[in-house]
């Protein structure tokens, strides 16, 4: 470690040495202050790129709805699909980088403009206009001079920067000549700039420990997410380690007190909303059955939905409280010996409806001597899961499938596969966490099945673990010792008394 006495003398032995050679490297570094300045175009490179590519993405969109009108379907809307971000993307970075007088009303006027045009080739893409006929009316009335229209304001992004890149490239140009002039001027002080650079050599050592106090108030003020980038090797680069794990130590202490508060919280109210949805329940079936008269059929409607959303509120509720039950070790478990195919098939039958939906096969194999000790009504649950989160993910028309065999002589291992979207690998570390759901996948719950799920399989002395690449689909895999056996306090096979 460097001793931060070593380090000021240093930086001030350096001054001295500065001082001898700036009056010779003054000219040069003012030579090239106009490569120097040139980076500033670089405000309005962004802009350039981002108006021709828009331009672009636009003339496919624009293509892609020609392409429809020629009866082209399937390449229209796939054309239309593949561009559609492009010019979101580069219409993002333009509206992030104005730098022109009159570039901010160029940007609002294409953020405003494009939706409107979007929702109107999809309208056509998605055969929501009648008639060939009518369909041309459409694209020549309304389509193609919306597309004009923005293609020309990406036009105008275009040449207001491309102007700017030309006039401050003038500009860098004569200002480096006149710098190169001054330069020479700039060697007569150098001796009270090598003056400033030791008193700004003192301030660069001072500056982090400002820091330290600013980051110090915002933990105080309960701001945990903090953090001091600071890759130093001297007791400053220490003090500012010590600070991070701090902060990190504190961030977890918080996150599992917040975790176990909204464990409790949700199991109590999840108890207490038990027997009023239940007796919700029961009073739209009462209504269903005509207690309270004759139902008109938008009245029946109504009360179906109700019905189906108290169905999802009891399930929810009966989650969160196996949650509980199952960390806290209140979850019976009969044991038996399992068929492994029985307890498949039987959450195969679960999800039927779910699979007549979608229009969905499943591709079963199981080997004949795949078989386990296990609670099957739980065992059955985790499949239920697993199978329903793969449909879900799926496509109509697809296929699912579940593989279970040895793995080895002790253990057996069985397979869900779907060939959905597939999970991001941010979020496997974390995919059978609580409440943990990815973003923009479809909703299916509450983020509980999968740790319920996790729950199961590890009090059986088993794994759960899944592997997923985007676009390639997810495979859960569960592996379970071929004999689970509960052993009571003195040693005695409780899964023989039963």
């Amino acid at each position: 470690m460097r001793n931060l006495r070593i380090q000021l003398v240093a930086s001030h032995l350096a001054i001295v040495a500065l001082m001898t050679v700036v009056m010779a490297l003054a000219v040069v570094t003012f030579f090239h202050l106009g490569r120097s300045i040139n980076r500033i175009l670089r405000d309005n490179y962004d802009s350039v790129i981002a108006a021709e590519d828009m331009k672009e993405s636009l003339e496919r969109i624009d293509s892609a709805a020609t392409f429809y009108l020629a009866g082209q379907t399937g390449k229209a809307r796939q054309q239309y699909q593949a561009n559609l971000p492009i010019f979101e993307k580069w219409l993002n970075v333009e509206e992030h980088n104005v730098t022109e007088v009159g570039e901010q009303q160029m940007a609002d006027d294409l953020g405003d403009w494009f939706p409107v045009y979007r929702v109107a080739v999809e309208k056509l893409l998605n055969g929501q206009v009648h008639g060939a006929a009518g369909e041309r009316v459409y694209y020549f009335h309304l389509l193609e001079p919306s597309f004009l229209r923005i293609k020309q304001r990406a036009q105008d992004v275009l040449d207001v920067n491309q102007s700017a890149m030309w006039r401050a490239d003038y500009r860098t140009r004569s200002e480096a000549l006149r710098a190169a002039w001054v330069a020479l001027g700039i060697t007569v002080v150098a001796f009270v700039v090598a003056l400033l650079l030791a008193r700004r050599s003192i301030h660069k050592i001072l500056i982090p420990l400002r820091t330290f106090a600013t980051e110090a108030a915002a933990i105080s003020d309960g701001d945990l997410n903090r953090h001091i980038d600071l890759k130093r090797d001297d007791e400053i680069g220490t003090l500012a380690a010590a600070y991070n794990q701090m902060a990190q130590s504190l961030r977890e202490a918080r996150r599992t007190e917040e975790q176990r508060l909204k464990t409790e919280f949700i199991s109590v109210a999840a108890h207490e909303l038990r027997t009023p949805v239940t007796s919700l329940q029961l009073s739209v079936e009462l209504l269903i059955e005509g207690a309270a008269g004759k139902l008109t059929e938008d009245q029946q409607t109504i009360v179906a939905t109700q019905q189906q959303d108290l169905a999802r509120l009891q399930k929810l509720m009966q989650d969160l409280l196996d949650t509980g039950r199952l960390e806290a070790g209140a979850f019976p478990q009969r044991l038996e010996p399992v068929d492994v195919g029985d307890i498949v098939h039987a959450a195969l039958d679960s999800v039927r409806t779910e699979m007549d939906e979608k229009m969905i096969d499943a591709k079963i194999r199981i080997e004949s001597d795949a078989s386990v000790s296990v609670d099957r009504a739980q065992m059955t649950r985790v499949l239920t899961n697993l199978l329903s989160n793969a449909i879900r993910h799926s496509l109509a028309g697809e296929e699912i499938g579940v593989e279970a065999f040895r793995e080895s002589e002790d253990l057996v291992r069985i397979d869900v596969h779907d060939n959905g979207a597939g999970i991001p690998r941010a979020y496997l570390p974390r995919i059978f966490d609580r409440f943990v759901q990815v973003p923009g996948a479809t909703r299916g719950g509450a983020g509980l099945g999968l740790s319920i799920a996790q729950s199961i399989v590890t009090a059986h002395g088993g794994s759960i673990s899944v592997e997923s690449a985007l676009g390639k689909g997810s495979t859960f895999t569960i592996v379970l010792p071929a004999e689970v056996k509960e052993v009571g306090h003195h040693g005695e096979d409780i899964a023989d008394r039963r």
